[in-house]
């Protein structure tokens, strides 16, 4: 499928991470390493601590705990562009304006082939994510949904018919190394702009995740990739309706 060009794209950031297993022999010295190799690209950096949910058995107990990882985060001058480093996790992103895979995905290539260069063993990956988050602005102040979504709730002839909040999240299995999560829902608190305008503001986040372990390999994971985002990009479109698509302003070849 040939990727759709809009002159007012609703994605507000990518983000491609990539997490190690137990392989990756860290060094503290890695992210100062890592600096030097980018810092005409990514001048600025400070310290960066994230949040990960990890499920724990004890017995015939399971539950959910928090970490807080601690890394480093570089910036370009103008803080859309960032790669983040901590023991076992690497992510690299892109705030809006997003302009292209064809613009974003060497960023990703650069960070892996400069890492390559400084870790001493290969590491296995655990996992890679692709996702694209957009924020959709709809100039109503009330929206059929069924009008600008192929993806979205149903509510039943017999249910109250307006709704005040929803959140919708899909699993779909799109290829052999490839799960791919949908999710639909108003912005969190404070991350619709504009809010003083009459709009209808929601959060579309596609995120193809692979499922299993491969070697720290820049042919395999660009390989992953690519696939990844024809699927994300398949998605979104059946996500919409062309209502949307005129909202965006598709660019006509």
């Amino acid at each position: 499928m040939k990727e759709r060009r809009y002159k007012k794209p609703p994605i507000i950031e990518a983000v491609c991470q990539i997490k190690f297993d137990d392989t990756f022999s860290w060094d503290h010295t890695i992210p100062g390493m890592l600096y030097e190799r980018l810092s005409k690209s990514y001048p600025k950096k400070s310290r960066r601590s994230i949040q990960e949910a990890r499920i724990n058995q004890e017995g015939n107990e399971i539950k959910q705990d928090i970490y807080i990882i601690d890394g480093s985060l570089f910036m370009s001058d103008d803080n859309r562009d960032t790669v983040f480093i901590a023991p076992g996790v690497l992510a690299v992103s892109r705030l809006a304006p997003y302009h292209s895979w064809q613009q974003f995905k060497p960023k990703i290539a650069n960070t892996i082939s400069e890492l390559t260069e400084i870790i001493s063993e290969t590491p296995r990956v655990q996992n890679i994510i692709l996702q694209y988050i957009n924020h959709i602005k709809i100039p109503q102040e009330n929206v059929e949904l069924d009008e600008y979504f192929a993806f979205r709730p149903y509510v039943g002839p017999d249910l109250p018919q307006k709704l005040l909040s929803f959140f919708l999240g899909c699993l779909f299995d799109a290829s052999d190394n490839c799960q791919l999560r949908v999710e639909l829902a108003p912005p969190p608190p404070g991350q619709a702009e504009d809010q003083t305008l009459k709009h209808v503001v929601l959060r579309l986040v596609l995120s193809c995740q692979s499922l299993n372990p491969v070697l720290f390999s820049k042919e395999d994971i660009l390989g992953w990739i690519d696939t990844a985002h024809c699927r994300v990009v398949e998605t979104f479109e059946g996500c919409i309706t062309d209502s949307l698509r005129a909202i965006f302003e598709e660019e006509k070849p």
